[in-house]
């Protein structure tokens, strides 16, 4: 029998995923309520010390870095568009509406790609699967 990748993590308690499903879950919801995306990483931060030495701490910590890219990112563009609609120089037109574009995006993109790591962190979670804390997708 050939020893799986995640041989080096210990067998983790039940309790242990059930925590996690419940943070991914808290993640889900907060699409609609973002008040739940406060619960969720609170809980994150809480649960993660539990899930030390299993695959299970890699989707806390996933958790934790989407919630702050999540939060961060469209507040820098909120700023960044805010600050390009305050140019009122006509030479200055084309950095103004590249500006308001980029901080667009930086507060839609992040949106979507939380959609995207939760739901991708919980279908590993539920395959068993660790995930790349660090990595983008």
């Amino acid at each position: 029998m050939q020893p799986s990748a995640y041989s080096n993590y210990c067998t983790p308690p039940d309790y242990v995923k059930r925590s996690i499903t419940t943070t991914y879950v808290l993640y889900l919801v907060a699409i609609f309520v973002w008040l739940f995306l406060i619960v969720g990483v609170i809980w994150a931060y809480r649960k993660r010390r539990e899930a030390v030495g299993t695959m299970y701490y890699d989707h806390y910590q996933y958790l934790i870095i989407t919630f702050w890219y999540t939060f961060l990112l469209p507040i820098a563009g909120f700023m960044l568009f805010m600050l390009s609609m305050m140019i009122e120089d006509k030479d200055w037109q084309v950095i103004e509406m590249g500006g308001a574009m980029l901080g667009m995006a930086m507060m839609i993109i992040p949106s979507i790609w939380f959609i995207y790591r939760s739901i991708a962190g919980w279908l590993k979670l539920q395959s068993g699967q660790s995930v790349s804390p660090t990595g983008l997708f």
